[in-house]
């Protein structure tokens, strides 16, 4: 019986031995974890930059640049980094990536034909392709507000943003703007 004592007390006493050593190791593993931080940086910008340079800017703090979709853009040259996620400012780990879309230049447009159309009718059209619109006031037979001619004229390729002046027969009443 004496024996029998002896190596459940070993027993025992490897058990609990193997299971503090079990502890440890995950310790070990776990709070070094758990306490160091990865380090984080701040984007830069690099919005109007060509993609070489906008790499690099971002290599210097420690990035990497991916590719996203072009956005179409009236501000941005084509080929050069028009948006970029995260934006600049924002703190980011150490290593993580930052996606850039780079300009497709301004968006092609074509002038709606709104000839024949009314003043405000015409004027939704045009300002719902992106577009701003002038008015100009000219003596017609045609009814008032009717739009008599634009310039460009319908067709036209224009740029987002670009205005598109609209002669429009004149009334008796000449408040039409």
């Amino acid at each position: 019986m004496a024996d029998y004592a002896q190596i459940r007390t070993r027993r025992r006493r490897l058990l609990i031995v193997g299971a503090v050593v079990l502890v440890l190791a995950l310790a070990a593993i776990i709070v070094p974890r758990a306490l160091i931080k990865p380090q984080r940086v701040v984007v830069p910008s690099v919005e109007g930059l060509d993609p070489s340079t906008a790499r690099s800017r971002l290599a210097e703090k420690g990035l990497t640049m991916t590719l996203g979709k072009p956005v179409f853009s009236a501000t941005i040259e084509a080929g050069r980094v028009a948006m970029q996620d995260p934006k600049p400012g924002a703190a980011t780990p150490l290593g993580s990536a930052v996606k850039v879309m780079l300009s497709g230049g301004a968006e092609s447009l074509v002038v709606p034909d709104v000839v024949g159309m009314l003043l405000p009718e015409a004027r939704l059209t045009v300002e719902h392709k992106g577009l701003m619109v002038q008015v100009v006031l000219a003596r017609s037979e045609a009814p008032s507000q009717t739009v008599l001619s634009s310039d460009p004229a319908a067709g036209s390729p224009v740029a987002t943003g670009d205005t598109v002046r609209l002669t429009v027969a004149r009334g008796e009443d000449s408040s039409l703007l």
